[in-house]
């Protein structure tokens, strides 16, 4: 998928929804905490966000298996809405977290947050990089079509298993969060 002209309205609703999240960040008062009613709010808006992201691997199952219904969003939809869900919840997931690194189990959500944003942000490298594997013959051109290919099969074995871990993490997040 190519970023064009049908990116724009998607490209504006992440930047006004990011505005709107900037804007309630900055008035919260210094002592709202992630453990506040508004980081709470932050923090599940921010899964939510999370919860479309790791939506798509299983429209794709279903689309397979053609138990998907027509009047689902397109497939280039639920791809955007991928891309631009994933990164307003990056902001937001921040905005929960107070830019703080608290327990270590923080840590690990935030360093495994950012290892799905870059592994996603390969996975779109490549898949731009796609059309030229197909036009390799020979030479330096086929190593650099092996080396594309290679490395988007890679950022996609990646992508999933950490998008299934930050969940689990998350929860185990959410239910410490409530009893300690």
């Amino acid at each position: 998928m190519f970023v064009d002209r049908t990116h724009w309205r998607w490209l504006i609703g992440l930047v006004l929804l990011s505005g709107l999240a900037t804007a309630i960040y900055a008035s919260l008062p210094a002592s709202a905490r992630a453990s506040s009613w508004q980081g709470i709010a932050l923090g599940l808006v921010g899964t939510a966000l999370a919860m479309v992201c790791a939506s798509l691997p299983v429209r794709r199952r279903l689309q397979r298996r053609r138990r998907l219904a027509r009047w689902c969003f397109a497939t280039s939809a639920w791809e955007k809405a991928h891309i631009y869900a994933g990164l307003l919840g990056v902001l937001i997931l921040h905005y929960h977290a107070g830019f703080r690194v608290g327990s270590p189990l923080t840590a690990v959500l935030l360093g495994v947050l950012w290892a799905i944003f870059l592994s996603g942000l390969a996975g779109l490298l490549f898949r731009h990089l796609l059309p030229l594997v197909k036009n390799a013959k020979e030479g330096k051109a086929l190593l650099a079509g092996q080396i594309i290919g290679v490395g988007h099969a890679l950022s996609l074995q990646l992508h999933i298993p950490l998008t299934l871990t930050l969940l689990a993490l998350a929860a185990l997040h959410a239910i410490m969060s409530v009893f300690y």
